[in-house]
């Protein structure tokens, strides 16, 4: 009789050894696990809650990177009693809360938590994790679209001190992403009849983009410019480019200012001028740009006296005369400089009867 009973005791002593040493292992392996990050923690999370979403979904439609927008998120409390908004947590500093929380909600109640947009383009989804004092929570996922607004480099041209009726070549980029559209000249508008604009697309692949560190940024097209100013002086145009955007459907204009300085390479002294039958007139040209030569005239009313330099000279006087056989009373005197650049000079003339 006494050896059951001690086969019994021995068993049952080996029963509670069994169990405790099943305990401490759970205790350990439930006090040592490894920090959850919050998507894992949302993508765990039992989808019974007790506030409810107004609405199928959040739309937060599309926004432009670098720019914040507000989003309005109206809440249920859908449970019996009253609940109380504890967190408001996302994966992304991007997208954050503005004021309180949420505070105590009671049966019935709606009420609105704002959140602040500031995405980064190319992103379309902001999870939200929303936490309740009952220890329920809560997961909706804000769903848009982010792009990058389309730009202009450079935004300002300066040329500087350029000389008159020489033609000046500069280029301007526009960039942005996929939603920006620019495919025709008339994108390009000008405030002046010297400014002539062409464009060139010049599409960007992506591997392109990330080596040149230009962020979303990619080249759409380039516009090449052509400027000769007319007549002497300081200007001031603009230049506009026209960006489509296919994600909102509307256009905006971009301005370029284009400054700078017309100078006269070669200044003639006087502008135009006015004979009678038998005058002559001193013609006076003075380099504003360094020495420069004359290097061929022609004209059908005029003709030059007098010897030249042979070689370049930063001053030179003309003695102009008038054709005794002229075809007319008027005309012009053409001047072919050679300077840094060659340029054609104009004078016109006109003859009146002598008294």
């Amino acid at each position: 009789m006494k050896q059951p009973l001690k086969i019994g005791a021995i068993l049952f002593l080996l029963a509670i050894n069994l169990y405790v040493f099943t305990r401490r292992a759970n205790f350990r392996s439930t006090t040592q696990t490894e920090p959850v990050s919050l998507k894992d923690r949302m993508d765990k999370l039992p989808t019974r809650s007790v506030i409810e979403l107004l609405g199928d979904r959040i739309d937060v439609g599309r926004v432009i990177e670098g720019t914040k927008k507000e989003v309005e998120i109206q809440l249920k409390n859908i449970s019996a009693g009253p609940v109380e908004v504890t967190s408001v947590q996302t994966n992304c500093t991007c997208f954050s809360k503005v004021g309180e929380v949420g505070g105590r909600f009671l049966p019935g109640e709606v009420k609105v938590i704002k959140m602040v947009l500031e995405p980064r383009a190319g992103t379309s989804s902001w999870p939200v994790l929303i936490q309740t004092d009952n220890l329920q929570h809560y997961r909706f996922v804000a769903e848009g679209a982010s792009y990058v607004d389309a730009r202009v480099v450079p935004g300002r041209i300066e040329l500087g001190e350029i000389p008159v009726n020489r033609v000046i070549d500069r280029d301007v980029t526009v960039e942005g992403d996929d939603t920006t559209q620019f495919n025709s000249d008339d994108n390009v508008q000008v405030s002046a009849d010297w400014i002539h604009p062409t464009l060139e697309l010049t599409p960007v692949s992506q591997e392109d983009v990330n080596r040149q560190k230009r962020g979303p940024y990619s080249q759409i097209a380039v516009v090449h410019l052509k400027l000769m100013p007319t007549r002497p002086g300081k200007f001031s145009e603009v230049l506009l480019v026209k960006l489509q955007s296919s994600v909102t459907n509307t256009s905006r204009l971009v301005p370029i200012a284009v400054t700078g300085r017309a100078v006269m390479e070669v200044v003639v002294r006087p502008e135009a001028l006015r004979f009678d039958s038998t005058e002559r007139k001193l013609l006076k040209l003075r380099s504003a740009t360094g020495p420069f030569e004359l290097k061929a005239h022609r004209s059908d009313i005029a003709e030059l006296e007098g010897e030249r330099p042979s070689g370049p000279v930063e001053s030179l006087d003309l003695s102009v005369k008038i054709q005794s056989d002229r075809p007319s009373n008027r005309g012009e005197l053409v001047l072919e400089i050679l300077g840094k650049e060659p340029i054609l000079i104009s004078v016109p003339i006109t003859v009146v009867k002598s008294k």
